[in-house]
């Protein structure tokens, strides 16, 4: 639904595909659809050939602006420590 927003980024963690976008989530038992928006982060962390994936959603979509830049906070904040 809408524009998709898809970035290459760099976090400290490891280069990162970043998602941003909207979706009609389908009708459920009521026959209501919701629309939802959020951000995906795939990080393939330094020195692995695994990959992270951080997913952010919400429906609260007044707020998506300052959701968006607290899903991209987050990303910047993970550490990924071997086990």
């Amino acid at each position: 639904m809408g524009d998709i927003d898809e970035q290459q980024v760099d976090l400290p963690s490891g280069p990162a595909l970043r998602i941003h976008r909207k979706r009609a989530e389908p009708a459920g038992p009521t026959g209501q659809s919701f629309v939802t928006e959020g951000v995906t982060c795939t990080i393939r962390p330094t020195g692995t050939e695994d990959a992270v994936v951080m997913i952010m959603t919400w429906g609260a979509l007044p707020l998506g602006d300052r959701l968006t830049a607290m899903a991209a906070a987050i990303a910047e904040t993970l550490k990924i420590t071997p086990t």
